[in-house]
């Protein structure tokens, strides 16, 4: 695939099934991709979210219906897959004074 994104890719996650990939990029977007079919599946975008470094990471939960972001602006953004869409579960702002650089899932 070419052209996923507008700027570098930051993360890649690969959901347990091998099915999707969510990527992360320095666009400031994260995009759902089926790998089956090499078709984006749904990109997401919000204000909140801006992606402040060349390792910036985003994960997804064991099932790959939750996902996490951090964000320059130190906000944490918590969302969910649902089908073809990646909506916001939850914004957590004032937590942190810099850039969340990573983020990880644990069961």
């Amino acid at each position: 695939m070419k052209d996923v994104h507008g700027d570098a890719i930051t993360s890649v996650v690969l959901t347990l099934d091998g099915n999707k990939i969510l990527t992360n990029s320095r666009d400031h977007t994260l995009k759902l991709i089926d790998v089956r079919k090499y078709e984006e599946i749904c990109s997401f975008e919000h204000d909140l979210y801006i992606n402040g470094s060349n390792t910036n990471k985003a994960t997804l939960n064991s099932n790959g219906k939750y996902g996490a972001v951090g964000s320059k602006q130190g906000n944490i953004i918590i969302f969910e897959v649902k089908g073809e869409t990646i909506e916001i579960e939850e914004i957590y702002q004032d937590f942190h004074t810099s850039c969340v650089n990573a983020i990880e899932w644990q069961p």
